[in-house]
């Protein structure tokens, strides 16, 4: 389930947002929440939400996810918000040299990939 919260920084509609996409996106089940505050009222009680953002302190590796968490990654323009990063466990992938942040699609895959395997999906 892919979880979007307005306003977004591109258009779902776009044809290279679909063309990304190939032909996979009649399998994902999208979910459209107007603000961060009407998704974290949408959310359900079972999980955890987990923050993916450059300033957290800890590495992903460290987090401790399990089926039903929620991760939650910034926009690639500015990031999660202080207040977010506060509230929440935060965890970053690590960068080296003049990289600042990596983009938002390649982030979300290498720490889903990561979860899924520690969770024996593969």
């Amino acid at each position: 389930r892919l979880h979007l919260i307005h306003p977004l920084g591109f258009f779902v509609d776009d044809k290279h947002l679909k063309r990304a996409g190939l032909d996979y996106w009649h399998e994902v089940d999208i979910r459209h929440h107007e603000s961060f505050e009407a998704f974290i009222n949408n959310m359900n009680e079972r999980g955890e939400l987990i923050c993916f953002s450059t300033h957290a302190p800890l590495d992903y590796t460290k987090a401790s996810v399990k089926h039903g968490d929620w991760l939650l990654f910034g926009p690639e323009t500015l990031g999660l918000s202080r207040e977010i990063r506060k509230k929440y466990p935060c965890y970053r992938i690590p960068i080296w040299g003049k990289v600042r942040s990596l983009n938002l699609s390649t982030s979300v895959g290498i720490v889903v990939y990561h979860y899924l395997h520690e969770m024996g999906r593969f």
